[in-house]
């Protein structure tokens, strides 16, 4: 598959841990992103503004609610 270039505001990306996690977590995944600048960040969340949000559980529901792109693993937006 062919890869489009990401622009240079969207090379940045932010971690967003799980409910019972930590930025840890997300060590192995970022250690394979050394062309990006990549960020785990810790619950309260200070999302950058210029970057892509990646979000695991709790993470991704956060997530769901930003504004910047986002990629979501295994989170549900909730029960109304």
């Amino acid at each position: 598959p062919r890869r489009l270039p990401l622009q240079r505001s969207h090379r940045r990306l932010s971690f967003l841990h799980g409910f019972l996690g930590c930025p840890e977590d997300w060590e192995g995944v970022i250690r394979h992103l050394p062309e990006f600048e990549c960020q785990a960040l810790k619950y309260p969340f200070q999302i950058p503004a210029d970057s892509i949000v990646i979000g695991y559980g709790m993470g991704g529901r956060i997530a769901l609610k930003c504004s910047q792109p986002k990629i979501i693993l295994s989170a549900h937006p909730g029960f109304k």
